[in-house]
């Protein structure tokens, strides 16, 4: 189950990030935007995924942890 970071429910919520840029789009500079948009990222497939097997021929189990930008 996927559970977002604090710092990214205001962002998140009730889809608040595009309806901010839908408001005020034009006045948000190219850094911020990009800055918004790496941390929504963070901690998600789209920065890369890790998958863990266990050591064992036998054994099917394995974990996929999501890449953070930390």
């Amino acid at each position: 189950m996927y559970i977002p970071r604090p710092a990214k429910l205001p962002f998140t919520i009730d889809d608040g990030w595009n309806k901010f840029l839908e408001k005020y789009g034009d006045s948000v500079s190219s850094w911020t935007r990009l800055s918004v948009e790496r941390m929504l990222a963070c901690g998600t497939c789209a920065m890369g995924v890790r998958r863990y097997c266990c050591a064992s021929h036998d054994c099917s189990h394995s974990r996929f942890f999501c890449q953070s930008c930390k």
